[in-house]
């Protein structure tokens, strides 16, 4: 199967604004009477250092705005990435906002954005979307090593996979999916920038994928 196709940035790039960034330690997810999903977005744009991306990120997972296959933000994120390509950074800014209003979790967003805030000096602005990026991609490193499917790295969303695919370096060039032991993952095949290496890299889709199954088998909700 070919690998799916999605809008990206050069993996140096983006592999240089997340190790620029403050890290993030590893969090449990949420628990019962856990801060919301508003409650979290609104801590992270004020900067809380102690802010538990993974439980962001569960949070977004559980609210109305879950699109875990992006269907909802395909044309606005491909209008974002040509606004990057073309050098005008108050569109990207523009659309990136637009993309948070409906997922905060959007790492590329992220990323864009605090690239295009550093294009036009706004070094706080720009700090702060390095600091939530960063935040973002290091909860998902937490969650494996992504070289087996008992270690493979737990993802929420489709985007996800390819953003951190990107940050690791490593171009898709085949992707199937796999069921074992219970669990979907999402095999690629990839090969390193870098080394021309070639790199099995795994994703847990449990939750994208069961969103999937209920939108196609309702009856099964």
């Amino acid at each position: 199967m070919r690998v799916r196709s999605k809008a990206g940035l050069a993996a140096a790039v983006l592999t240089a604004v997340l190790l620029s960034a403050p890290g993030s330690g590893a969090q449990a997810p949420q628990q019962p009477g856990a801060p919301t999903y508003e409650e979290l977005v609104a801590r992270a744009k004020t900067g809380d250092a102690n802010l538990d991306y993974l439980a962001l990120r569960n949070a977004y997972a559980e609210s109305p705005h879950y699109d875990p296959y992006g269907s909802k933000l395909g044309e606005l994120q491909s209008e974002m990435f040509q606004a990057y390509r073309r050098g005008d950074c108050a569109a990207v800014l523009a659309k990136a906002e637009s993309i948070f209003a409906a997922n905060f979790v959007h790492v590329d967003a992220h990323l864009l954005a605090g690239l295009c805030q550093g294009k036009l000096g706004n070094e706080a602005a720009m700090r702060s979307e390095r600091q939530i990026a960063r935040g973002l991609i290091d909860s998902i490193l937490q969650s494996g090593d992504g070289k087996s499917e008992g270690t493979a790295f737990v993802v929420i969303e489709v985007a996800e996979e390819y953003s951190l695919l990107r940050a690791l370096g490593l171009r898709p060039s085949n992707q199937a999916l796999i069921h074992a032991q219970g669990h979907s993952y999402d095999r690629f095949d990839t090969q390193s920038n870098g080394t021309g290496q070639e790199v099995v890299v795994f994703f847990n889709v449990d939750r994208p994928l069961a969103v999937l199954e209920r939108e196609l088998r309702p009856e099964k909700k």
